[in-house]
Protein backbone atom coordinates (compact mmCIF):
# COMPACT_ATOMS: atom_id res chain seq x y z
CA UNK A 1 0.00 0.00 0.00
CA UNK A 2 1.39 3.31 -1.02
CA UNK A 3 1.17 6.23 1.31
CA UNK A 4 -0.35 9.02 -0.09
CA UNK A 5 -0.11 11.63 2.52
CA UNK A 6 2.63 14.25 2.46
CA UNK A 7 5.49 14.70 4.87
CA UNK A 8 4.51 16.56 7.52
CA UNK A 9 6.91 18.35 10.27
CA UNK A 10 6.62 17.94 14.09
CA UNK A 11 4.28 20.60 14.56
CA UNK A 12 2.04 20.63 11.95
CA UNK A 13 -1.58 21.32 12.70
CA UNK A 14 -2.69 18.65 10.58
CA UNK A 15 -6.46 18.45 10.75
CA UNK A 16 -7.16 14.81 11.86
CA UNK A 17 -11.10 15.00 12.64
CA UNK A 18 -14.19 17.40 13.94
CA UNK A 19 -17.26 17.14 15.18
CA UNK A 20 -20.04 18.85 17.52
CA UNK A 21 -17.91 18.04 20.48
CA UNK A 22 -14.74 19.72 18.92
CA UNK A 23 -11.53 18.79 16.54
CA UNK A 24 -8.37 17.03 17.31
CA UNK A 25 -5.67 18.96 15.50
CA UNK A 26 -1.86 17.97 15.71
CA UNK A 27 -2.73 15.21 18.37
CA UNK A 28 -4.36 17.56 20.63
CA UNK A 29 -8.41 17.70 21.63
CA UNK A 30 -9.82 21.58 21.06
CA UNK A 31 -13.34 21.90 22.77
CA UNK A 32 -13.72 25.09 21.59
CA UNK A 33 -13.71 27.30 18.00
CA UNK A 34 -10.35 27.44 16.83
CA UNK A 35 -7.71 29.89 14.54
CA UNK A 36 -5.37 27.23 13.16
CA UNK A 37 -2.36 28.24 11.40
CA UNK A 38 -0.12 25.46 9.67
CA UNK A 39 2.38 25.44 12.96
CA UNK A 40 -0.18 26.54 16.00
CA UNK A 41 -3.53 26.55 17.11
CA UNK A 42 -5.11 28.77 19.24
CA UNK A 43 -8.34 28.47 21.02
CA UNK A 44 -11.29 31.20 19.53
CA UNK A 45 -13.74 32.77 21.38
CA UNK A 46 -16.30 32.86 17.62
CA UNK A 47 -16.08 36.62 17.49
CA UNK A 48 -16.18 38.10 14.33
CA UNK A 49 -13.81 41.23 15.53
CA UNK A 50 -10.31 42.27 14.36
CA UNK A 51 -8.91 41.45 18.16
CA UNK A 52 -10.58 37.73 18.33
CA UNK A 53 -8.41 36.83 15.17
CA UNK A 54 -5.12 38.59 16.65
CA UNK A 55 -3.23 35.29 16.04
CA UNK A 56 -3.46 35.30 12.54
CA UNK A 57 -3.60 39.00 11.76
CA UNK A 58 0.31 39.21 13.87
CA UNK A 59 1.25 35.53 12.14
CA UNK A 60 4.88 35.62 10.72
CA UNK A 61 4.61 35.83 7.58
CA UNK A 62 0.73 36.55 7.10
CA UNK A 63 -1.58 33.62 5.51
CA UNK A 64 -2.01 33.38 1.56
CA UNK A 65 -6.25 32.60 2.24
CA UNK A 66 -8.12 32.15 5.58
CA UNK A 67 -10.79 29.75 5.07
CA UNK A 68 -13.49 30.03 8.10
CA UNK A 69 -15.28 27.15 8.46
CA UNK A 70 -18.95 28.50 10.11
CA UNK A 71 -20.29 25.95 11.51
CA UNK A 72 -22.46 22.81 10.26
CA UNK A 73 -23.90 24.77 7.10
CA UNK A 74 -22.59 27.66 5.25
CA UNK A 75 -23.51 31.08 6.60
CA UNK A 76 -22.57 34.31 5.63
CA UNK A 77 -19.52 36.00 7.33
CA UNK A 78 -20.06 39.75 8.63
CA UNK A 79 -19.42 42.08 5.45
CA UNK A 80 -16.96 44.39 7.84
CA UNK A 81 -15.25 41.68 9.01
CA UNK A 82 -14.52 40.12 5.56
CA UNK A 83 -13.62 43.53 4.36
CA UNK A 84 -11.18 43.53 7.60
CA UNK A 85 -9.38 40.78 6.21
CA UNK A 86 -9.45 41.59 2.31
CA UNK A 87 -8.13 45.19 3.46
CA UNK A 88 -4.73 43.01 4.56
CA UNK A 89 -4.13 41.02 1.50
CA UNK A 90 -4.93 37.55 2.89
CA UNK A 91 -7.40 35.78 0.72
CA UNK A 92 -11.00 34.99 2.42
CA UNK A 93 -13.15 31.77 1.48
CA UNK A 94 -15.97 30.56 3.92
CA UNK A 95 -17.87 27.12 3.97
CA UNK A 96 -19.16 24.71 6.32
CA UNK A 97 -16.79 23.70 9.03
CA UNK A 98 -16.38 20.38 7.31
CA UNK A 99 -15.16 21.32 4.45
CA UNK A 100 -12.86 24.06 5.51
CA UNK A 101 -11.06 21.20 7.32
CA UNK A 102 -10.70 19.10 4.35
CA UNK A 103 -9.61 22.31 2.34
CA UNK A 104 -7.51 23.22 5.25
CA UNK A 105 -5.46 19.75 4.84
CA UNK A 106 -5.09 20.02 1.67
CA UNK A 107 -3.26 23.53 1.24
CA UNK A 108 -1.03 22.75 4.65
CA UNK A 109 0.09 19.58 2.14
CA UNK A 110 0.98 21.25 -0.46
CA UNK A 111 3.29 23.52 2.10
CA UNK A 112 0.78 26.64 1.49
CA UNK A 113 0.81 29.22 4.07
CA UNK A 114 -3.08 28.99 4.98
CA UNK A 115 -4.66 29.46 7.90
CA UNK A 116 -8.50 28.60 9.44
CA UNK A 117 -11.02 29.84 11.87
CA UNK A 118 -13.70 27.05 12.75
CA UNK A 119 -16.58 27.39 14.60
CA UNK A 120 -17.80 23.73 16.42
CA UNK A 121 -20.11 21.96 14.23
CA UNK A 122 -23.43 21.90 15.77
CA UNK A 123 -24.97 18.38 16.78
Amino acid sequence: MQDIMPPMGAGAQLIQSYGAGGFRIGNNIYETHVLVLPDATFVWNGEWSVDAFAAILNATPLPEVLLVGTGARHVMVPPLFRHAIKTREIGFDSMDTGAACRTFNVLLGEERRVAAALLLPSA
